[in-house]
């Protein structure tokens, strides 16, 4: 390494010996300076003081380069193919006092490079502002290994290489290794090329490179390979290139620009091995009305701003709208912000735009404009970063907007796309934030508006925006998680309001879906709603219907479903997950299906609307569920016969307002309200309404079969059906309030069990049987009651109200708190042995109000009444079968209908009586008995006379103060307290008379 100083003025630098010095303003005869050499021409070089040149006659090289002030020089080649190549730094004057004097450079006559083996580590590079348009810069390696990390620093702006006129590689900045530094400067040339696979970087901080050329399909920039970089992605960095043109120069110009062609980072993977954005060069375009072609398939930049574009109606914007070398990306591919011009004139109709990025930037989109701008496909796929929108866009039915990760915000404007898709083919998160703007979809026939096929990962936000269908369009496609599931726990399904007619195909999970236009049948679908269904405006009503739709109310808050009146739906789901019955779905107008509805989870609110469902409804788990009715019914319309068209489980379901199931008996039909478990609230339970027809009702849970049980709040049959259990086996139907039978229907298989306070009225038909099992409630008879079991007060209150009561057996088991208000009821009782009619009141639970009522026992075989010790009004030996009486019970009367027949009272037991009516004819006597011979009962009566007669007495024990008068009887033996009179006896307190 050796210092080389110009000696003698004017001369070519290649001559060796006669212009060289080992010193400044030594003697000439030093070799000429090599890569490995310093060069200096200072003061001392000329020997006069006028402007004189050095020729360079062939290809020099140095280390580093330092040109005095003082030295009044230019250098120029003396062909074209000659070039310098400096390893180090570089200084000379201001242009006043130093030359470039080429006129025609070639590739390689400024190189900033290693040379041989002598590594490099960059230097500085002043030219002082010389501007020449034939001094081309070359940064590239002789050694590239032993120059990679070299990085050359500006020192001064330096305008360079700029002709217009030579060959299209000649008028460029070549960059093959090392770094170029602007330290905040302005470097101006024709081009910028960098390709290969070397680390190198432009580091541009504050400073552009400013590129001028005029020449029509120039590559103004080629960046290709692997290993560029930048520094744009610092925050706050304004630096980067710059595309400056003339609009008198450029009216039909059109330039390439190469930026490492259209690929980026993806989750920390370079994809395809191009650029990774964090790398890209911010790109500023200004000036001209030319076209700006990203070459390929597009370019990676950070920045890109076109705010001093001067494009004019004619001319054309930045041009690529192909698919990029990676399937999230299309054309231009921008790694932070883009920002358009404001010239109303210019179009981008030809232009693809991408944000990409592998990390969380937050990037900008500002269209300059009040009104939208026509652009073609584009994309984000930004990972967690977000893309802010300031501004409209628009897109033709051709193209569409591709959203693969991070997250789009509308920022309060409103889009129109081709389509937009968003379905993840790897998994990437994103999201799209409405706000309050809408996402108008302007669609082909048959186009895919709206694509979230696989929804994993996908969310939006909102306050009310979502996708608008304006265009009349038939056979489009609007999917979100149709193939995977949007993940509703944690994300949220998108709105769409579909103002035109057509024939919409729409699947997955939606928010709130809106039709308001015109004859809307949409194609099979299986949708799954999270906010509301509603119908508006629509001028043909007859001609719109749902009925290939399967709809399922998911949300977790509020639901309508609304101006559905007169559309059917295929399938209704109302399933809102688990513990979310708050959340509702309400109808707020009438709505139908052709098929079922379900409710598995969650709040139906029929809103006081009619919900027809003419296939089955159905709500068959135990978790919370609910449904308010009102004043609106669920009508169950089917026509297919024995289908089963109610299947509802009780367990976890609560039921409001004075609505309920309907159902027309027009066929035979099986419905079931059980499901295996029973309520924990009776007042929960659905109303249950049949009307017309004589179709038999088959009530039964099929799923628990044989436990067959039904249960209902009230039931009401208001038609001529048969009513039967499955198989024959007769059904129990509890009831929680009231029970209306109509006459001419047949409900002789009902076991009714009264549950809550409620009435029954029977109209004159007949029950299998009646059980009150209402805890402290009561049961009332709206009309007489004729069972042709039994009837049983288990607990609760039973209240005739004077109506007559008909059954073979009459049960009080004793085991609960139970009370009988029997009124001026005749209970008729039919049955025979010793449960006809059985109080048992061991605990003492049992209360009978008697009051005037009357207990005819009619069974013409033996029969027992049990009374519990209780005290009754009339009882009636009415059945030609021996009637006993059990306990230790009170009466008003004990009286008979008929004769002959027998009472037998049970051996050492006291019947109270007030009055004693027993009596028998000639010819049949009453016979009274104990059921114990020769161990006798007890009758008592407090005071006054009993005149009895025609009895046949044995085992009997009169007392109590009365007198016991038995005339016309027989004594049979071991009677106590008795007159037996063969003949007849009147007595009174004034006077006794007998006859013989």
């Amino acid at each position: 390494m050796a210092d080389r100083y110009w000696v003698g003025a004017g001369g070519t630098w290649n001559t060796a010996n006669t212009k060289w010095s080992a010193t400044s303003g030594g003697s000439a005869g030093a070799s000429a300076p090599t890569n490995a050499d310093d060069v200096y021409i200072d003061a001392n070089s000329n020997t006069g003081t006028t402007a004189w040149t050095i020729t360079i006659g062939a290809s020099v090289s140095m280390r580093n380069f330092s040109c005095n002030p003082d030295a009044k020089v230019t250098m120029s080649p003396s062909a074209g193919t000659y070039g310098i190549s400096v390893a180090g730094s570089w200084y000379n004057p201001d242009s006043t006092l130093f030359a470039w004097g080429g006129t025609t450079p070639t590739t390689g006559v400024f190189s900033f490079a290693n040379q041989g083996n002598v590594p490099s580590n960059g230097g500085n590079i002043n030219f002082n502002g010389v501007s020449n348009p034939y001094l081309l810069l070359n940064f590239s390696a002789g050694n590239a290994a032993l120059g990679n990390a070299a990085t050359w620093t500006l020192q001064s702006a330096l305008t360079t290489a700029t002709v217009t006129s030579l060959a299209t590689n000649g008028t460029r900045l070549t960059h093959i290794y090392g770094n170029i530094d602007l330290n905040g400067y302005t470097l101006t040339c024709g081009r910028y090329s960098s390709t290969g696979a070397n680390n190198r970087q432009v580091i541009f901080g504050s400073g552009r490179m400013v590129l001028i050329t005029t020449t029509a399909l120039a590559n103004i920039i080629d960046i290709g390979g692997t290993g560029w970089s930048s520094d744009c992605s610092t925050s706050g960095l304004t630096g980067g290139f710059q595309r400056n043109t003339s609009a008198a120069n450029s009216a039909a110009l059109t330039a390439y620009a190469n930026i490492g062609t259209g690929a980026f980072y993806a989750n920390g993977v370079s994809q395809n091995g191009f650029l990774p954005t964090a790398n890209a060069p911010n790109f500023y375009v200004n000036g001209g009305i030319g076209n700006i072609t990203f070459a390929g398939t597009g370019g990676v930049v950070w920045d890109l701003d076109f705010t001093g574009y001067l494009g004019t109606s004619g001319s054309g914007p930045p041009n690529n709208d192909s698919l990029g070398a990676y399937p999230d990306a299309f054309g231009i591919c921008v790694g932070n912000n883009l920002t358009l011009n404001a010239n109303t004139s210019t179009a981008w109709y030809n232009t693809a735009f991408s944000f990409v990025s592998n990390t969380g930037i937050d990037h900008t989109f500002n269209t300059n404009r009040v009104s939208s701008v026509q652009v073609a496909k584009m994309a984000i796929a930004a990972e967690s970063g977000n893309v802010t929108f300031v501004g409209n866009i628009s897109q033709t039915s051709s193209d569409y907007f591709q959203h693969t990760s991070g997250n789009w915000i509308l920022n309060g404007y409103d889009q129109q796309l081709g389509g937009y898709r968003s379905s993840n083919a790897i998994t990437r998160t994103r999201r799209l934030d409405f706000g309050s703007a809408n996402i108008s979809l302007n669609l082909a026939a048959n186009a895919r508006g709206v694509g979230i096929e696989d929804a994993s990962g996908w969310d939006c936000t909102t306050t009310g925006g979502g996708f608008v269908q304006t265009v009349n369009i038939s056979n489009a496609y609007y999917t979100c998680g149709n193939t995977v599931a949007l993940d509703i726990a944690t994300a949220n399904a998108p709105s769409l309001f579909y103002i035109e007619s057509g024939g919409p195909n729409i699947q997955g999970y939606w928010n709130n879906l809106t039709f308001s236009g015109n004859r809307q049948t949409p194609q099979a679908a299986d949708i799954y709603l999270t906010g509301n269904f509603a119908v508006s405006n629509v001028t043909s009503n007859t001609t719109t219907n749902f009925s290939n739709v399967n709809i399922s109310f998911v949300g977790t808050q509020n639901q309508t479903l609304g101006g559905v009146a007169n559309k059917s739906f295929a399938l209704i789901t109302v399933d809102k997950g688990p513990g979310n019955i708050s959340g509702s779905i309400t109808l707020t107008s009438n709505a139908s299906s052709v098929g079922n509805v379900i409710l598995n989870e969650g709040t139906l609110n029929l809103g006081n609307q009619t919900l027809t469902v003419p296939d089955a409804f159905e709500s068959k788990n135990w978790t919370d569920r609910s449904i308010i009715f009102g004043t609106g019914n669920i009508e169950l319309t089917s026509n297919t016969a024995d289908a089963t068209l109610l299947d509802v489980w009780v367990s976890g379901l609560t039921c409001t307002g004075t609505g309920g199931f309907t159902r027309n008996m027009s066929v035979a039909s099986a419905l079931n309200i059980y499901g295996g478990i029973a309520p924990t609230d009776s007042n929960a339970l659905p109303n249950m309404t049949f009307t017309g027809g004589s179709a038999q009702i088959t009530l039964v849970d099929p799923t628990f079969y044989p436990d067959h049980k039904f249960y209902a709040n009230n039931i009401a049959f208001l038609g001529t059906s048969v009513v039967d259990g499955l198989f024959g086996i007769d059904p129990s139907v509890f009831v929680n309030k009231n029970t209306t039978l109509t006459s001419g229907g047949d409900y002789g298989s009902i076991q009714l069990v009264q549950i809550g306070t409620g009435t029954l009225t029977t109209n004159g038909q007949s029950l299998l049987s009646y059980s009150i099992q209402c805890g402290s409630n009561t049961a009332t008879l709206g009309g007489a009651l004729t069972t042709t079991s039994n009837i049983e007060l288990l607990q609760g209150t039973f209240t005739t109200a004077n109506y007559s009561v008909t059954t073979p057996y009459f049960r009080v088991p004793g085991a609960q708190v139970a009370v009988l208000n029997m009124g001026t009821s005749t209970f008729t009782i039919s049955g025979s042995s010793t449960n006809a009619w059985s109080v048992v009141d061991s605990a003492s639970n049992v209360t009978i109000n008697s009051n005037t009522s009357t207990i005819s026992m009619t069974s013409g075989s033996s029969k027992t009444f049990t009374g519990g010790s209780k005290t009754y009004y009339n009882l009636t030996q009415a059945g030609n079968g021996i009637l006993t009486i059990a306990g230790n019970n009170s009466f008003a009367n004990i009286l008979n209908s008929i004769q002959p027949v027998t009472v037998t009272f049970t051996a050492g037991t006291t019947q109270t009586v007030t009055n004693f009516g027993l009596t028998g004819t000639t010819g049949s006597p009453v016979t009274i008995n104990s059921s114990s011979a020769g161990v006798p009962a007890t009758l008592s009566k407090s005071s006054g006379v009993v005149d009895a007669q025609y009895l046949a007495i044995q085992d009997s024990n009169a007392t109590g103060g009365a007198t016991w008068n038995a005339l016309y009887s027989t004594d049979n033996g071991n009677n106590t307290g008795w007159n037996i009179y063969s003949g007849g006896a009147v007595s009174s307190s004034n006077f006794f008379m007998m006859f013989y």
